[in-house]
């Protein structure tokens, strides 16, 4: 499978700048539930800036790894072209990774960065990041997964609670929750000066481990994601996962 990172280990790591309320949201950076796709389609790269282009001073070249139809592994070198869209070469299932390989005088990516399967947002790599920001990812179609865990962090400005579901979905059926996890935004004694106002306000944080005893047994091409609801409004979440992968049988 080439990459020893996709071959061995996978560590999808993704965050969510604001979560309201009861409504469940997935734990990446285009915010909102995650669409996954339906089926391999026509695939796009563009950013939100002009400085993201092959003599830019963002991203010049930006690798994706994704599923093709019937979960084949594939890997892809897009040059971006700003802000008008470019169509890759191949019809990607799912993304699974993408990086900044290339760059000018700013060294990352100048804008957010989108990848998009027949149209709508399949990954985002936000502006400056340098990589794909989502808590989700589905298992090669010649490998299978064992999960080992993760870990979810709850970020805001007062005191709250973040629930968080690790779910499922083995290929043709229904997701499945396989871990509940409660975090608390607390106090962390980092200080915030509102020079308008005066004010000091405390920056409250607060994290917990997605476990298992040993490690959940994930099929090929099964599906796999981080989904959060909050007490408050305007909760951040930042989420990763541990897989191990290996041949499938």
């Amino acid at each position: 499978m080439g990459d020893k990172h996709l071959r061995e280990w996978a560590y999808p790591v993704g965050s969510n700048a604001d979560v309201d309320g009861a409504a469940a949201e997935d734990v990446w950076a285009g915010g909102g539930v995650y669409s996954f796709p339906a089926a391999a389609g026509a695939t796009t790269l563009v950013s939100g800036s002009a400085a993201d282009a092959a003599a830019g001073t963002g991203a010049r070249s930006i690798e994706v790894v994704g599923l093709l139809a019937g979960g084949v592994l594939a890997r892809e070198t897009v040059v971006p072209t700003g802000t008008d869209a470019v169509a890759l070469t191949n019809a990607f299932f799912r993304i699974l990774d993408a990086r900044v390989r290339s760059a000018g005088s700013g060294a990352v990516n100048a804008g957010a960065i989108t990848i998009a399967i027949g149209g709508a947002a399949a990954g985002v790599l936000p502006a400056g990041s340098g990589r794909l920001n989502a808590a989700i990812y589905t298992v090669p179609g010649d490998r299978a997964a064992y999960l080992a865990g993760g870990r979810l962090t709850a970020g805001a400005a007062t005191a709250g609670v973040l629930t968080g579901s690790l779910l499922i979905r083995p290929s043709g059926e229904a997701w499945q929750t396989v871990d509940l996890l409660e975090v608390a935004s607390q106090v962390s004694g980092t200080q915030a000066l509102d020079t308008a106002t005066g004010t000091v306000s405390l920056a409250r944080t607060g994290h917990g481990e997605f476990e298992f005893e040993g490690m959940l047994y994930l099929a090929p091409l099964t599906d796999v994601r981080v989904s959060v609801a909050a007490s408050v409004n305007n909760m951040v979440a930042i989420a990763s996962l541990s897989l191990m992968l290996a041949a499938a049988f």
